[in-house]
């Protein structure tokens, strides 16, 4: 139940939210869906919003724990202390010969949540999270999480023409 915690906790995103760029409005204008043939390695538009961005990480999380492949996940992260522990957990089953196999997560809605003094944002971000099966050793037993709703808080800050997570935290229902 613990590790299903960590996975729904950290797999929602993902992800997930959205702001404008400068003092634009915090909502693409027309919002954006996801698209299930979006790549998660491709660099961020000219002008991209906080919601582009979200969903851009949810899809490179998608992809890294289906590839056990971290560094373009980590690269859209930094002091994200809850990301950081899910690239560990990710590193830890691919190298003991396990595996995750999940189709990712489904961005129902981004709403910015605060704004902070040090210019990064918070945002709620509810999702819905597919059904996950994985191992997380080559002789362990196959496991999976029902998937679901869930709802974050989300912490974006500016790097350069995008953005970064700077955190996460799972929002109990």
């Amino acid at each position: 139940m613990a590790l299903r915690r960590t996975f729904a906790g950290l797999l929602a995103v993902p992800g997930l939210l959205l702001a404008g760029c400068g003092g634009d409005s915090s909502v693409a204008d027309p919002p954006v869906r996801s698209s299930p043939t979006s790549s998660a390695t491709s660099g961020p538009p000219a002008h991209e919003t906080a919601e582009h961005f979200i969903r851009r990480w949810a899809e490179a999380e998608k992809v890294m724990e289906n590839s056990g492949k971290t560094a373009s996940y980590a690269a859209l992260t930094s002091g994200c202390d809850a990301c950081d522990k899910l690239i560990q957990q990710v590193e830890r089953f691919y190298s003991r010969g396990g595996y995750i196999h999940w189709d990712g997560l489904t961005v129902l809605s981004v709403r910015p949540s605060a704004r902070q003094p040090d210019g990064t944002v918070v945002f709620s971000v509810r999702t819905n999270s597919t059904p996950t099966k994985y191992k997380d050793s080559a002789s362990s037993s196959q496991k999976t999480l029902g998937g679901g709703i869930t709802r974050e808080l989300v912490t974006l800050r500016h790097r350069d023409a995008s953005w970064v997570v700077s955190s996460r935290a799972r929002v109990s229902r």
